[in-house]
């Protein structure tokens, strides 16, 4: 049985589906990896808190969600055809934990 990570939690998610939540969820047609995460958290809670719980060894939930946030991240860049969006620059915004960080601006690349 392989590992579990952020990675194949959001596999068994699916691409279908998180292209929906993404065309459905975050209306504007352009968003950044904070918008997508907080959604997320709200959207699909059993799979975020299993992705806490990957993490349960960091000290903090601040140091978690930015450890999830990085993983997601990183699937959106390596899956973003499949999901029709588009990486776009950084920008400065509200994270998971109420603090101003960098964040991935994605634009998306078709209307569904």
């Amino acid at each position: 049985m392989p590992k579990t990570t952020v990675h194949t939690i959001l596999q068994e998610i699916g691409i279908r589906a998180l292209r929906e939540y993404i065309y459905k969820h975050l209306p504007a047609p352009d968003f950044h990896s904070h918008d997508f995460t907080r959604n997320f958290e709200r959207h699909f809670t059993t799979q975020y808190i299993q992705m806490q719980g990957l993490y349960a060894r960091k000290s903090t939930i601040e140091a978690r969600n930015m450890t999830i946030s990085s993983e997601i991240g990183k699937f959106l860049g390596r899956n973003s055809d499949l999901l029709q969006i588009e990486k776009g620059p950084k920008r400065i915004s509200i994270n998971m934990n109420g603090k101003k960080s960098p964040a991935r601006i994605w634009h998306k690349t078709s209307q569904l």
